[in-house]
């Protein structure tokens, strides 16, 4: 089941997983591709996860942020 979230929670929950410093596990794997959709954890797939939503949020209407 996939969870809902905004997209600024989203790459909040993506930034506190990355610095998290704890070892990666499966289940810290599994969440880092359902924020990103990479398979790796790396600074710029956060920094393109960052880009990507920004970019998103250029394109909506003021009111839909």
């Amino acid at each position: 089941m996939a969870v809902v979230m905004t997209k600024a929670e989203r790459l909040a929950r993506a930034v506190l997983l990355f610095h998290s410093g704890d070892p990666w596990n499966d289940e810290k794997r599994w969440l880092w591709h359902e924020l990103t959709g990479a398979e790796e954890a790396t600074t710029k797939t956060l920094c393109d996860l960052a880009r990507r939503i920004r970019g998103e949020e250029e394109k909506e209407p003021d009111h839909a942020r």
